[in-house]
């Protein structure tokens, strides 16, 4: 890790991810930091990541973008795009509603 940025946790995998900005990498690894593995090589610097529904939806410094990749594989889907020179993404956020582990695992913890 060189310049962690974003950070999110997956409760529904037991999962950290995080965004290496300098690397252009998303990561992840268990809780305990065992299991450590390269989930994406990004095109620009990635800073904010969310996990949702087994889909990492993650914002690019430079470009300014908001993507989507699949964490069962595939490519990522650009979302957004920053269309002002002033427009910026940094940090993303869901808000859940309701438990949304059934929706991945299909149990209800």
């Amino acid at each position: 890790m060189v310049n962690v940025v974003g950070l999110d946790i997956d409760s529904c995998t037991n999962r950290i991810f995080w965004t290496d900005y300098s690397r252009k990498r998303i990561e992840c690894s268990n809780y305990m930091g065992g299991e450590r593995r390269q989930v994406h090589n990004t095109t620009g610097n990635p800073w904010g990541v969310a996990i949702q529904d087994g889909v990492a939806y993650y914002t690019t410094y430079s470009p300014h973008r908001v993507s989507a990749l699949p964490l069962t594989g595939g490519n990522s889907t650009i979302l957004n795009t920053g269309t002002f020179s002033t427009t910026t993404f940094c940090g993303i956020a869901i808000l859940h509603r309701g438990h949304h582990c059934t929706v991945v695992t299909g149990i209800r913890e």
